[in-house]
């Protein structure tokens, strides 16, 4: 799915991340999303970033290339400071996360 958060309330939103979670275990998932709260209370299994990169050196080819910034599990120290630096609300959706689950603020 390519962004299905577009247009939508942070509540819907979060209700959404409910039914993934639920859905998660019987099946694949795979989003496109720039929304810190369907990655990070969803409980992405997998983090993938990707980059726009440089024009294709043939001048004939329109293409851009495609780079992947980062990727791994959203334990990885890395992938939680991407998240944070780049998607709205990151920190906020962290946040959530460690009030939900009763985690310690330095975790």
């Amino acid at each position: 799915m390519d962004q299905p958060e577009d247009d939508l309330d942070n509540r819907v939103i979060m209700r959404i991340v409910e039914l993934i979670k639920t859905s998660k275990s019987t099946r694949q998932l795979i989003f496109a999303t720039h929304n810190p709260n369907m990655v990070v209370n969803g409980d992405a299994d997998k983090i993938i970033s990707l980059t726009t990169g440089d024009k294709h050196p043939n001048p004939a080819n329109n293409e851009i290339t495609i780079t992947v910034e980062e990727d791994g599990a959203i334990e990885t120290p890395e992938v939680r400071q991407l998240i944070t630096r780049i998607m709205e609300g990151g920190e906020t959706a962290f946040d959530l996360r460690r009030r939900k689950y009763r985690f310690d603020k330095a975790a």
